[in-house]
């Protein structure tokens, strides 16, 4: 299946899909409407079959009896006896809504007195005469109501016909390519993804090096050391207060073999720890420092620089 000649973007990829949520939504109403219409026209189709059968079969009882007229009657006296109607019918046209198709609604009105139908005497014609002006009087209606239902079979066929071709396109031709366009925007937007992250890795990788190598020349120049309180613990992802089992780092060798004049503690935990397990071997007190955490980011520039202020101090000794 062909899929749609769009751009690969996430924008696109948003109006498809609600475009395809409206067509799935639109086909299965099409297809409970097109349901509906069946069962409509089936009914209709019983219907106008046994109208059609009893229609038929009166009209064949008049032809027979305007058959035996003409034979017992001249051409002449038949004409006559017929040429001035008694009654005068009108026909109303209304219109039914029925899943969206307006079907016709006949309904006929007699101008005239309903038991005199004759429009002759009863001298100079035929019994047979008399008998088809009263079967045709009495089938006039049944052929009302059948040509009504036949119209609304009709309009009711061709609304079929046409929600079958709507149902069929959204079916096999208008979902299917949305989904293989959907399918190809996503394949297409997470092999981009893919690329950037790939690309960020290794401009990360690189930036990371430089920024070791700058960091790790500041501290030289500037004769600062590093260290970690714990050399090991248990922790739950980087929860400080999970923090159990801890295995301090034995700074004993180094405050031996270098001059530290002062050691800070990088925030409230390392502070903590210093003081439980290393200050006991060491006896060297520790000045507190705020915590490089990005939990703490909510503080100021300025306040970080002012709390920072006594390693600048202590550089400066």
């Amino acid at each position: 299946m062909a899929r749609l000649n769009v751009n690969p973007t996430r924008m696109e990829l948003t109006k498809l899909k609600k475009r395809l949520t409206t067509a799935r939504r639109g086909h299965k109403l099409l297809k409970d409407k097109r349901d509906e219409l069946m069962k409509q026209f089936l009914d209709m189709a019983r219907k106008n079959r046994e109208f059609r059968r009893e229609v038929e079969r009166a009209l064949s009882e008049a032809y027979g009896n305007f058959i035996i007229a003409r034979a017992v009657m001249s051409s002449a006296g038949m004409e006559q006896a017929l040429m001035y109607p008694k009654q005068r019918v009108s026909v109303d046209v209304r219109t039914k809504n029925i899943m969206s198709v307006n079907v016709p609604e006949y309904d006929f009105h007699t101008e005239g007195t309903p038991d005199n139908i004759f429009s002759y005497g009863l001298a100079d014609t035929s019994g047979e005469l008399d008998s088809a002006v009263m079967a045709l009087s009495e089938v006039f209606p049944k052929m009302l109501e059948l040509a009504q239902l036949e119209k609304s079979a009709t309009l009711l066929a061709q609304e079929i016909e046409k929600t079958r071709r709507r149902v069929n396109a959204l079916e096999h031709v208008m979902i299917p390519q949305l989904e293989e366009t959907i399918k190809f925007i996503t394949m297409k937007l997470d092999e981009n993804e893919r690329g950037n992250i790939m690309r960020l890795m290794k401009v990360k990788d690189m930036m990371v090096e430089q920024t070791v190598e700058e960091k790790r020349a500041f501290l030289l120049a500037n004769h600062i050391a590093l260290w970690d309180v714990i050399a090991s613990c248990e922790i739950t992802g980087s929860s400080d207060a999970s923090i159990r089992n801890a295995v301090p780092n034995d700074l004993t060798p180094i405050l031996e073999t270098a001059s530290i004049r002062q050691i800070f503690t990088n925030g409230g935990t390392a502070h903590r720890l210093y003081r439980k397990y290393i200050y006991p071997l060491t006896g060297r007190e520790d000045a507190v420092l705020p915590s490089t955490s990005p939990a703490n980011a909510a503080r100021s520039l300025d306040a970080l620089i002012n709390a920072w202020q006594p390693v600048c101090e202590a550089l400066e000794e």
